[in-house]
């Protein structure tokens, strides 16, 4: 194991999964830009036909997926 991923896993709710696939998809992991490029930082699309709904766009569906289910298992094994 990578220390980049050894560094993820000690995270709450990162598991072995979550951790290979941010070191492998998300090189600039680190930067800045990091959150935008994995869509945590999302660009709202709406439009007149969608009235109160709106849509993700921009970053990358697999990590925000990943990450989704990295917080929500965090929540449920670590409450506050």
């Amino acid at each position: 194991m990578h220390e980049d991923e050894r560094l993820l896993r000690s995270g709450p709710g990162i598991g072995p999964v979550c951790a290979r696939l941010l070191s492998a998809e998300m090189p600039e992991l680190g930067s800045r830009k990091a959150g935008q490029a994995a869509a945590m930082a999302p660009i709202a699309e709406a439009s007149g036909a969608l009235r109160g709904r709106r849509m993700i766009a921009g970053g990358r569906r697999d990590l925000r997926q990943a990450l989704v289910q990295a917080a929500r298992a965090a929540s449920l094994h670590n409450p506050l």
